[in-house]
């Protein structure tokens, strides 16, 4: 079935809603939800009838990183880097100072700045998306 479950996007934006605000009831609905998913996914012969469900399962059982992107061109420096298919990155940014748990105490004026993070411990930020892919590329590797 190549329509994604409702209920599977409802749990992947769960799991990306409690990576951005740290919150750790949302990260544990999404859990929950695939745990109910997931026996009968891998049992089945049409594994594509659950791909969305698996895709999810992967990405936290491998969990992946988190990059926030801020200053005045956040939207470009984003769409830079957020291009093929990642599952495994949380993207988030500002152009603004944040409270979002992610993003707060990472906005620097009349700077960009990229972090690169793995569970909200975050590298020494770079300005470039082209040195915030090197560290991404690094850190897939550890």
């Amino acid at each position: 079935n190549v329509i994604p479950s409702s209920n599977a996007l409802f749990a992947e934006a769960l799991y990306k809603l409690g990576k951005l605000s740290g919150e750790q009831k949302y990260l544990d609905i999404a859990y929950d939800a695939v745990r109910q998913v997931y026996q009968i996914a891998t049992e089945e012969a049409v594994f594509y009838d659950y791909f969305h469900w698996l895709k999810l399962a992967m990405l936290m059982g491998n969990p992946g990183l988190e990059v926030v992107v801020m200053g005045d061109h956040f939207k470009n420096d984003l769409l830079e880097l957020n291009h093929g298919f990642q599952p495994d990155i949380v993207f988030a940014g500002s152009g603004t100072p944040s409270t979002l748990p992610l993003l707060s105490d990472k906005f620097v004026k009349n700077q960009n700045t990229i972090y690169v993070c793995r569970d909200h411990v975050c590298r020494l930020p770079v300005n470039t998306p082209q040195a915030a892919v090197k560290l991404i590329a690094e850190e897939r590797v550890n």
